[in-house]
């Protein structure tokens, strides 16, 4: 194992005792964070420069910015998957949310998309969206079809009948 440049480099790193996995020459192992998306990145700066093995597992400095890049557009997309999951989403919300992420990463558009394969009823689904907008009489005929269903009619007027006298019975 090489060692670290610096003593400072040393001090951040974090050693846990584990005693189920395999242990160093110390009786320590590495304990790296899984989910901390960083925590690989900050490793390389551990790394020393003049070894050869471990240089050709790294990725280039190129690569390395291409994907510092992806991984701010992915923190985009997780904000909007948590924005999504709320309870107090309606489907014109969502809507917008997946819009914006579309503008955001245009490369999702053919997921995102209102007629793409993952839609059940893309009539329905903009139909909806349209009817939620406050854009009723814009929606198409496949559209109004698609929503016949839930169409909510309005109940028969109730007949005002003149009320009845009730005349009094006399024995």
């Amino acid at each position: 194992m090489k060692r670290l440049r610096t003593i400072n480099q040393a001090a951040k790193l974090r050693y846990t005792e584990d005693s189920s996995s395999a242990k160093t020459t110390s009786g320590y192992t590495l304990g790296i964070d899984v989910h901390d998306a960083g925590a690989l990145r900050r490793a390389g700066e551990f790394i020393s420069a003049d070894d050869e093995e471990m240089a050709e597992e790294m990725p280039s400095p190129a690569t390395n910015r291409k994907l510092k890049a992806l991984l701010g557009q992915l923190a985009d997309t997780q904000s909007v998957a948590m924005k999504l999951q709320c309870k107090e989403l309606n489907l014109l919300g969502a809507c917008d949310l997946l819009n914006g992420l579309l503008e955001v990463m245009s490369s999702f558009g053919d997921y995102l998309a209102p007629n793409s394969e993952i839609v059940h009823s893309p009539d329905f689904e903009s139909g909806v969206v349209n009817v939620l907008g406050a854009q009723a009489k814009r929606i198409t005929r496949a559209e109004r079809s698609s929503l016949q269903s839930f169409l909510r009619r309005a109940p028969p007027p109730v007949r005002q009948e003149e009320p009845t006298k009730v005349l009094p019975i006399e024995f």
